[in-house]
């Protein structure tokens, strides 16, 4: 039986892989309507946990620099955890000072991001 978060969503992934398990309605910055289903969900969150170091064990911190409205935040969560690593999440519309101010004192072992995360962490000069 299950215990944590990623195993519960592994379970309803192999038993409804077809399924839609993420639904985002359009939005002032995203005029399409944005759907995974459980087993897309599944694979981007292996594929993240996949790229993670062997650094993000349970004692260590991913910080997840992901949209609030990007479907891909539930992935880079799912992964982070089934990497075995904790997360915290940290939304790239953040102002410079306060987000420089988060990942120096997260001080994660890797960071999770999309292109506009990623983007936000160039200019701050963030590796």
């Amino acid at each position: 039986m299950p215990t944590l978060l990623h195993e519960f969503f592994a379970r309803a992934a192999a038993r409804w892989p077809d399924e839609v398990a993420l639904d985002i309605p359009p939005g002032a910055d995203r005029p399409d309507r944005a759907t995974l289903t459980y087993a897309e969900l599944d694979a981007a969150a292996a594929a993240i946990a996949a790229r993670l170091p062997a650094a993000a064990t349970p004692d260590a911190l991913v910080a997840v620099l992901v949209r609030r409205n990007s479907p891909w935040l539930l992935a880079s969560q799912l992964g982070t955890l089934r990497a075995g690593a904790a997360f915290t999440c940290l939304e790239p519309s953040f102002p410079d000072a306060q987000l420089h101010a988060l990942v120096g004192g997260a001080a994660p072992v890797a960071v999770v991001a999309d292109a506009i995360g990623a983007a936000r962490l160039t200019a701050l000069g963030v590796a």
